[in-house]
């Protein structure tokens, strides 16, 4: 019997070797299963979702605050249709949503020249293996990194495609099978090492990519993820205000087109302010 969901030693693998366990979800990868008729799901296999006791599919409610234990997981790993979601909470991910494979090449060959040359790795840079997944029928990949911080997810538009880096309030798929019919797969195997950049570096390996990739020259176009963790893409303005105040540390809070940040005034305040005091709003709005 095929198994189209994540096997006990992935959902293992990014429960206990990785410590991942909060930010693991389920996601229905068998297919050809029914969509529960009151579910708002018009497709499944990308995003988070669950069976119900009919063995419909629905979506998972809450998902971009859920927090998942070690209970969630032993019922999750026991079913061989659940497939792994991880939200990008702490651990991102650079999506390589280009098919032409030769540009795909190319774009993963300058992810690797960068993380080589930039010492993320305390290792010899031919020991260096990035955490990507592929599958077999496209030339499509993903990284997977870390970043501390609130980050927005943001896009860059290359030819052919676009590349999307995943941050807080989106998740993406580590194990099980695509909706394709083929399984997601990681270059020398399930990842063990995954590194971790500070905003300075995560700014200069956007811009290398900008520099070399990017098809409007406008730059990365930054999006909102709203309460039901659906992305809603903004005009692809360039906001060098914005860059310096999410790069600075500046921000303390967000809002749809508007950043919370720390008051320069602060000290000559006669109160203290709420988080929302001093707002920034972005380039287009």
């Amino acid at each position: 019997m095929t198994r189209y969901g994540a096997s006990p030693e992935e959902w293992a693998h990014w429960d206990m070797v990785l410590g991942l366990t909060e930010d693991l979800l389920p996601v229905v990868s068998q297919p050809n299963l029914p969509i529960d008729p009151k579910s708002v799901l018009k497709t499944y296999g990308k995003v988070p979702s669950r069976l119900t006791v009919t063995g419909q599919v629905v979506g998972f409610p809450g998902w971009t605050s859920y927090r998942a234990s070690p209970a969630d997981l032993a019922a999750w790993s026991s079913d061989d249709r659940l497939g792994i979601c991880l939200q990008t909470r702490l651990v991102r991910a650079l999506d390589v949503d280009v098919e032409d494979a030769e540009l795909a090449g190319r774009i993963r060959r300058a992810l690797e020249d960068w993380f080589s040359d930039s010492g993320v790795f305390d290792t010899a840079a031919e020991d260096i293996c990035l955490p990507t997944r592929t599958r077999a029928n496209t030339g499509k990949f993903l990284i997977l990194f870390q970043i501390d911080g609130d980050l927005p997810k943001q896009v860059l538009t290359v030819d052919g495609g676009i590349i999307e880096f995943l941050a807080s309030g989106q998740q993406c798929v580590v194990a099980g099978t695509h909706p394709s019919g083929a399984r997601y797969q990681w270059t020398g195997d399930l990842p063990f090492d995954i590194p971790t950049l500070t905003l300075e570096e995560w700014t200069d390996l956007r811009q290398t990519l900008s520099d070399t990739f990017d098809l409007t020259l406008e730059g990365w176009s930054e999006g909102r993820v709203t309460r039901t963790g659906t992305f809603t893409s903004s005009a692809p303005i360039f906001d060098p205000v914005a860059e310096f105040l999410i790069t600075h540390s500046w921000v303390v809070g967000r809002g749809p087109g508007v950043l919370h940040i720390r008051c320069p005034w602060a000290a000559d305040h006669t109160t203290e302010s709420d988080l929302t005091a001093t707002s920034y709003f972005l380039a287009g709005t």
